[in-house]
This record gives structure tokens, sequence and C-alpha cells, in this order.
């Protein structure tokens, strides 16, 4: 089970004036890969000086930070999101290896470990717009349309080439399909639409 460290790590561009928080299971592999191109590291905060200290390591994907820094208000937050439905049957198939093993009866013997258990990084994502409301979200389903809608990125020279737009057709982490109206119950969905039920209000999601 992905665990979420209690840690100080914020993921922000300072360059850009900019936090970002990358929920589990909402293409953030190909979101980390396209916003290093826009200066987007993870800080830890010293806790002698109050300041942040970049990490040094190399990464090739930001984690999943969803903590806000200290003057977090004077920087705008952005959040990648994804249908609730789509986003925990997706966190769910990490748990098998192939298609033939995930089906409607294993789906359901593990949301309540991997949904209502607080110590799990998918339940703890479902808190995080209790802290704050992004100023920019970008959908899984339309990461090319709303990438544009922040200013840095719509006028960036990634963009204007039209790289940017080929960037976000790449599908980064791709696993098996799953027909999610074959796994879901109305058992089911109940229990992710209450866990989530900020997100289907705010970004328009039908429940």
């Amino acid at each position: 089970m992905l665990l979420l460290i209690n840690i100080q790590v914020f993921t922000l561009s300072k360059k850009n004036n900019c936090i970002l928080w990358l929920p589990p299971k909402a293409a953030t592999t190909l979101l980390s890969w396209i916003l290093f191109h826009f200066d987007f590291h993870n800080y830890f905060l010293d806790t002698e000086t109050n300041e942040l200290v970049q990490e040094e390591k190399f990464l090739i994907h930001l984690g999943h930070n969803m903590q806000l820094p200290p003057n977090h208000l004077s920087m705008d937050l952005l959040c990648p999101v994804r249908n609730p439905y789509d986003k925990v049957i997706s966190f769910t198939k990490m748990h098998v290896q192939n298609k033939e093993d995930f089906s409607r009866e294993f789906f359901e013997k593990n949301l309540e470990n991997l949904l209502l258990n607080p110590k799990s990084l998918l339940f703890q994502s479902s808190k995080i717009f209790d802290q704050r409301i992004p100023n920019f979200i970008i959908r899984a389903e339309k990461i090319y349309e709303d990438l544009i809608e922040v200013p840095f990125i719509r006028n960036s020279k990634l963009n204007s080439c039209g790289i940017l737009e080929d960037m976000c057709t790449n599908k980064l982490n791709e696993t098996f399909k799953i027909d999610r109206e074959n796994i879901l119950t109305t058992d089911t969905r109940e229990i992710i639409y209450q866990t989530f039920k900020k997100e289907f209000e705010l970004f328009g999601y039908s429940k």
C-alpha cells in the first residue's frame, strides 16, 4: 500500500510562484514529465532556518506531495484531477499484475482497505480540498486544454512551438483497460461518491 509519509516536502516552482499538488492516479507521471520543463522541484522545510531547500536527488516523478508550504496564499496552486470512479479503479489496479486477476469481487474486497483506511494515500488525497481550492486544475481527461489555461504554460515556448500539445498525447504509466460499468455497483459508487463528494461538486464530474 502507498502511504503518505509525514514529512514536510512540497512541490513547487519558485520561478513561477506556483505550488503543485500531485494526488495519485491523476496522470501524475505525464504531468511530472511536462512540469519539469517549468522548473517544478521538490523542496523540504529546513526547520532551523524556516527556508525551503530544494532536494538534490534526481527524479523522474515528482511524487505525490499534497502539502502546503508556509505563506502558500501568496502562491498559485495547480492540481491535477480525474473522475473519482476512474481514479479509484486505477488505484486498485496497481495491486494486480494481470487483467485476468482484476474483477468486481477483487475490487469490492479491496475497496475498504484502499479507500477508507486513513493511512491510504488515496484516502488522504480525498481531504486536500478542505485545505484550499486550486487556482488551476488539470483534468486528466483534458490535459492540454487545461494546461494552457495556466498563463506561464500558455505563454511558453514549449506551447508556442506545438511540442506541449504533442507531449500531452503520450500515455505514460498506462495499464490494462477496464470498463468501469463492469466493476462498479450501486454500493461501491456510493462509497466513492461520499469519499470524493467535494471533487464531484467542484470539478463537474457526474455522480
